[in-house]
């Protein structure tokens, strides 16, 4: 900082209640990725007057260099053949329509419903799995249920603001990318960079991984910094401060949210240009982990604990779609899963100090185990334990205290195997397991078992004494047979 005397920068008066300080980048250093400035003052209208200014020197990347535009070429051309599509976008409050209003029909996704409808003359199936307050850790368990089974043609991805440093969100992020990409309707699918007001972003950390998937990059990031600078707009153009009616000073406006689509719509129409459109067969390795590629979550309706304590059934304090978890504040009790998987994670309420919520521990069979805090925080927050080893295992959950502990769900990853080997898909409170009778596949209590198994091209195969569930290509009816390839 210029001037710098005694922790404080020297103040340069430019009149009509202006007052200048300048960073210097020479004291950044250089393996930096950002700056946070934090800035003393009395009121909120003496903070969000506050004007940053990026110089001559903010570079927007060119992100896409590699991208692979196949999959966008096939969403353009499914849609002017005038089929309908389904569109899911996937992220945080920015996502869920937080400051857009009304949030359901002005957020960036419903807003790019619009577009392709007008564009191209069809209908458009909008799904929006957004909430706040959650991260692509909870995106991940919750992208199986809550949108891939509805197979979508376009999946927006968006969690620049509210992930975190930790490095278990570079393994998450990618997982979730993955878990995306590797859909059986081969979905095209974005990344999106946004940012808050005060332009902090996890897009360095980030826009790495979609590049080695090879995905398209869309930076609202970057696209209002270069019309800031070039002073075209400011911030308040994007964003209310919270001195304005309905505004909070993080989340983007209404006018953001119509950007954000004008960007990803754009950046569509740009793909339709591009030559590298060879049909991608697999994805590369991965770039940190795919740890959580399989992950799903598990809520009180889909397992039931082998040891409650005085554990109970509980909701959340804020709906986060995954029905509801379990709750104590009894110290030393302890819950206890019965899970299946190499990956185990607790997702867990952090709720502010004043609500007096507590610690608890967590670990799996005889491994150390792991302290994790409820309170000072008003987010979920994750515990993921690796390395488990493929089969079964006891995951404990034990409260430290008599305080107040909630846990959302939990959640299993990795290659499962139930009873020997053998594969069921069973709901594990009702005991129902589906099952093929004849050419019927039924949910009952008492059916046989019938064997899972992964094929080279991502499906998976239903086989029962050699014979495996099939679709019919002529009727799309299903069916038994004994080719797998069918």
């Amino acid at each position: 900082v210029e001037g710098w005397d005694n922790g404080y920068p020297e103040i340069t008066d430019k009149g009509h209640g202006l007052y200048r300080c300048t960073l210097k980048d020479n004291l950044i250093p250089e393996d930096a990725t950002q700056v946070v400035i934090y800035l003393d003052a009395q009121s909120d209208i003496e903070l969000l007057r506050n004007i940053v200014y990026y110089g001559d020197g903010y570079q927007a990347k060119n992100y896409n260099e590699k991208t692979n535009y196949y999959r966008v070429q096939k969403l353009l051309e499914k849609a002017e053949s005038g089929n309908d599509i389904t569109i899911g976008v996937i992220g945080g409050s920015m996502t869920a329509g937080a400051n857009a209003e009304p949030m359901e029909t002005n957020c960036y996704g419903a807003r790019l419903k619009a577009w392709f409808e007008s564009t191209f003359e069809i209908d458009v199936n909008f799904i929006n799995i957004g909430i706040g307050s959650t991260n692509s850790y909870f995106g991940c368990i919750r992208a199986e249920e809550k949108l891939l089974r509805f197979n979508p043609d376009l999946i927006i991805i968006e969690y620049a603001c509210n992930d975190q440093l930790e490095d278990i969100y570079l393994d998450s992020y990618e997982s979730l990318i993955r878990k995306c990409w590797k859909n059986p309707g081969e979905p095209a699918v974005i990344s999106l960079m946004l940012c808050t007001q005060a332009g902090i972003s996890k897009i360095e950390r980030q826009y790495p991984i979609a590049q080695h998937c090879q995905i398209p990059i869309v930076s609202y990031n970057d696209a209002i910094k270069d019309e800031i600078i070039k002073g075209e707009k400011t911030w308040l153009d994007y964003y209310q401060t919270s001195t304005l009616i309905g505004g909070d000073g993080i989340h983007p406006n209404t006018t953001a949210h119509q950007k954000i689509a004008d960007l990803i719509a754009t950046e569509l129409l740009e793909g339709k240009k591009a030559s590298n459109i060879d049909r991608m067969a697999s994805l590369p390795a991965p770039l940190y982990s795919n740890i959580l590629e399989d992950a799903f979550y598990l809520s009180e309706t889909d397992i039931t604990p082998v040891q409650t304590g005085v554990w109970t059934a509980g909701g959340s304090i804020w709906d986060f779609g995954t029905g509801k978890g379990w709750r104590s504040e009894i110290a030393n009790s302890e819950l206890q899963f019965k899970i299946n998987g190499d990956v185990a994670a607790v997702t867990y309420w952090k709720r502010p100090a004043n609500e007096n919520f507590g610690t608890a521990q967590i670990w799996v069979d005889d491994n150390p185990a792991v302290v994790i805090d409820g309170s000072n925080g008003e987010h979920i927050d994750q515990i993921v334990l690796t390395d488990l080893g493929i089969g079964e295992h006891i995951l404990h959950i034990k409260l430290l205290e008599n305080k107040k502990f909630e846990i959302v769900c939990i959640a299993v990853s990795g290659e499962r195997s139930y009873w020997n080997g053998r594969y069921y898909l069973e709901n594990v409170a009702n005991n129902l397991r589906l099952t093929i009778s004849n050419n019927d596949i039924t949910m009952n209590p008492n059916g046989t078992g019938f064997n899972v198994s992964h094929t080279d091209d991502g499906y998976i195969a239903f086989n029962e004494n050699n014979s495996y569930l099939s679709v019919n290509a002529a009727t799309g009816a299903l069916e038994l047979s004994s080719n797998l390839d069918t």
